[in-house]
C-alpha cells in the first residue's frame, strides 16, 4: 500500500487564502491539484500562473460550480471546454487537465463523455469537511483517524480553515509515516 497522501483543494483561486496556502505547502514541499472555478480563474489568473510556476497541476471544476447533475450535459460540456482552454492558456505546458465534478456530484453521460475525450475524472476518497462550521481540532482529529496512505483528500482554499488544519496535519501526518503525492505523477 502507499504511504502516499494526495491534497486536493476545490473553489479557488481564493486572492488572499490561496497564497497562504502556497506558501504552507512549499514549506513542506507539497505538490497538490487545484480544482479551480473558471470565473475565478478569470478573476485570478496572476495568481493561477503563481500555482503552476510552484509546481501545481490547474484542475477544471467547471466555471460557475452550479450543480452539474441539474444540467444538460451539453450546457455541462460548454463549462468544462471553456475552463480548459483559460487553463490550457494559463498553464500551456501542463498537458493533461483533470476534471472534478461540482459538488461531486457525476452523472453517467458526463462519466461517458470525460472518457470518450480521455479527461481524467478525479474524486476524493476522504473529505475534509474543512467547508462546514467545524473546528480546527474536530477537522484534525477526524482527518488523523481516517486518512491512510492512497487517499485523496478534499480541501477548499476559499476559506482560512485548509490552511489552519494543514499547518498543524502535515507534520502529524508526517510523524505517522505519511508523505506527499503529486497525482500528476499518473500521468507522467
Amino acid at each position: 500500500m502507499s504511504d502516499k497522501v494526495f491534497l486536493t483543494f476545490d473553489d479557488g483561486p481564493h486572492a488572499t487564502i490561496t497564497p497562504q496556502l502556497l506558501d504552507l505547502l512549499d514549506q513542506f514541499n507539497i505538490s497538490a491539484i487545484f480544482f479551480c472555478i473558471g470565473k475565478h480563474l478569470d478573476e485570478n489568473q496572476t495568481l493561477a500562473q503563481d500555482l503552476v510556476k510552484r509546481g501545481h497541476l490547474l484542475g477544471n471544476h467547471s466555471y460557475f460550480h452550479n450543480q452539474f447533475s441539474k444540467q444538460s450535459l451539453p450546457a455541462q460540456i460548454t463549462e468544462i471546454k471553456k475552463v480548459n482552454q483559460l487553463i490550457a492558456e494559463l498553464a500551456p505546458k501542463q498537458g493533461i487537465i483533470p476534471f472534478r465534478a461540482p459538488q461531486g456530484r457525476w452523472t453517467p453521460l458526463l462519466m461517458l463523455w470525460l472518457i470518450i475525450n480521455r479527461i481524467p475524472a478525479i474524486h476524493w476518497s476522504v473529505d475534509s469537511l474543512d467547508s462546514r462550521p467545524l473546528s480546527v481540532d474536530a477537522i484534525e482529529e477526524q482527518l488523523l483517524a481516517s486518512v491512510k496512505g492512497g487517499d485523496v483528500v478534499l480541501f477548499h482554499d476559499d476559506g482560512q480553515l485548509c490552511c489552519e488544519v494543514l499547518e498543524g496535519l502535515i507534520p502529524k501526518w508526517q510523524a505517522k509515516g505519511l508523505d506527499f503525492g503529486s497525482l500528476m505523477s499518473l500521468w507522467d
